[in-house]
């Protein structure tokens, strides 16, 4: 893992907080609230995108993919 990743990942993060604080401190309810799965599935394919150069990479945004499907199909139920 080379330097742009780490600053990649460290953005990654920072960006996920500032969406955390934003999205739990809102007072709007009426909205729909981000699912649990959908939540980790996001995080899975932002960390795919970080380390896309190697086949781990297309693992995690394969695996997010395949939460994000499942989610969808959950709620549709």
């Amino acid at each position: 893992m080379g330097v742009p990743q780490i600053y990649i990942m460290i953005g990654i993060v920072v960006l996920l907080a500032v969406f955390a604080v934003v999205f739990f401190m809102r007072k709007d309810k009426r909205r729909g609230r981000l699912s649990v799965l959908a939540g980790v599935a996001l995080g899975f394919i932002l960390f795919g995108i970080a380390f896309a150069e190697e086949w781990f990479g297309y693992w995690l945004i394969g695996v997010g993919v395949v939460l994000s499907v499942v989610d969808v199909y959950w709620k549709g139920k």
